[in-house]
């Protein structure tokens, strides 16, 4: 290989592909920023669905549906009377969950009995969590009342990122000494059996005592999503009002009330479709629970294995023959991309992008300078065929074939001859060099006598 390198034919190539990617490490990342998202939602979704098996975690989860059929069913529309929600609190913290996550924002006041009536459910469990929205440093959070009812209280955020959650929020700050936790991570904290005294931070993420950490810089944390919606124990609100439930499902689980009646509008859209907000939930604390983070691969990594694909894939081109090359380059890029979906599977993501980009850009780089140079080399070898090169005029064997031409179609033309009688002299006389530079002179001044004279010539 190391010969290669030093082969004009390997030198060439090898130059205009690091130009190539030294433009889009510079310069084209932005500019092909939206491939990239693409790419990397390629890889997510095809690792979900080939690879993925939901952990033991998922197990521990029940969800509380406030669906379509219960709300059909109970014959009432959204939102509920405070007091029909307390009756649903009360019907599950009776069934002896361990942690009870209540996705519904209580804001404001209602009726003073309903609200009484829910903020005395919400106080008959210790590890009630309630939720509340954040957005973009803007809380809505619960009313005081039912925010001193429970155990803690967590925002929920779900940003997007090129029109998909992709990450969650772990924590923010509204003041250096005011912390606030996303309610992923106060039920995560509230099921391990940890107080507000077991949670730290530093610039790496969020430490549950010794228990868990959470790897998040700045409170942001890649969602891995690890189970769809449908494998989650999910039971409609309904049938927990009917008292028809089995109470091994929400014995010692974490149980999530959420809506998923799309009339609700707590949907988003993920890289696997769009999922109700309490799913988005329950994968976050599934992740959180069984460390199934994501771990990406350093950059200087991921460059080292761009460089080291891009450069097999120029040997391989320069070694083999254009058709058993491409057909080398192209299995070596696919089983690149099946790599991806198995390291994303193990929770390792790559600079997806940037290692195909390098690979495909190496072959077309040299391909493209083969297929160029050759075209050069053609052109030059048939202007060598056609014009002599010391005169600049035509040879006499493009002269025979033009005189070919003419005649075949038939059209006028006038053919004119030029004797030197003097040649058999000038040959005695004068040296070559001379010679040489006479008949260059006499051709150059017949050239120019004839385009000054004559639209089209071919002088021979």
């Amino acid at each position: 290989m190391l010969r290669s390198f030093q082969e004009k034919e390997f030198y060439h190539p090898l130059l205009i592909w690091l130009m190539v990617l030294g433009w889009y490490l510079f310069l084209g990342h932005n500019l092909l920023a939206s491939l990239e998202t693409k790419l990397v939602d390629a890889v997510d979704a095809q690792s979900f669905w080939f690879l993925n098996e939901p952990p033991k975690e998922a197990d521990f989860v029940t969800i509380v549906a406030i669906d379509q059929t219960s709300r059909r069913h109970l014959g009432v529309k959204w939102p509920w009377e405070r007091s029909l929600t307390a009756k649903l609190i009360r019907n599950i913290t009776a069934l002896s969950p361990q942690v009870v996550g209540v996705d519904i924002i209580f804001s404001g006041t209602s009726e003073e009995a309903q609200d009484r009536e829910l903020a005395s459910a919400l106080k008959s469990h210790p590890g009630i969590v309630l939720g509340y929205t954040w957005q973009n440093i803007s809380p809505d959070g619960p009313d005081e009342t039912f925010a001193q009812a429970v155990s803690s209280i967590g925002f929920v955020d779900k940003p997007l990122d090129a029109g998909l959650v992709r990450e969650i929020t772990t924590y923010y700050r509204d003041h250096p000494e005011n912390l606030h936790f996303s309610m992923d991570v106060q039920l995560a904290k509230a099921y391990l059996g940890l107080d507000e005294r077991d949670i730290d931070i530093n610039k790496e993420g969020v430490f549950l005592n010794d228990k868990l950490f959470i790897p998040s810089p700045k409170g942001r944390t890649s969602l891995n999503y690890l189970v769809y919606p449908t494998s989650f124990r999910t039971i409609p609100a309904s049938r927990v009002l009917d008292n028809t439930v089995n109470p091994s499902e929400f014995r010692n689980k974490i149980v999530l009330v959420g809506a998923t009646d799309p009339l609700i509008h707590d949907e988003h859209p993920t890289i696997l479709g769009t999922i109700p907000g309490v799913a988005i939930l329950g994968n976050a604390l599934v992740m959180l629970l069984s460390k199934r983070f994501l771990h990406p691969v350093p950059v200087g990594s991921g460059l080292l294995i761009a460089l080291t694909l891009g450069g097999l894939i120029l040997s391989i081109n320069k070694k083999f023959s254009v058709l058993r090359a491409s057909f080398i380059s192209i299995g070596l890029l696919t089983l690149t991309y099946l790599s991806f979906v198995l390291l994303r599977g193990m929770d390792i993501t790559l600079p997806y992008f940037l290692i195909l980009f390098a690979g495909a850009t190496a072959f077309v780089a040299f391909n493209g300078h083969k297929y160029i140079s050759l075209l050069y080399v053609t052109n030059k070898i048939r202007g060598q065929a056609i014009v002599d090169p010391l005169t600049g005029l035509y040879a006499p064997r493009y002269f025979t074939l033009k005189l070919q031409e003419r005649l075949k179609a038939r059209k006028p033309f006038t053919l004119v001859g030029v004797r030197i009688v003097t040649s058999k002299k000038m040959n005695i006389d004068l040296s070559f060099d001379q010679l040489k530079k006479l008949i260059k002179h006499l051709s150059a001044l017949l050239s120019d006598e004839l385009d000054e004279h004559f639209s089209n010539t071919s002088l021979s």
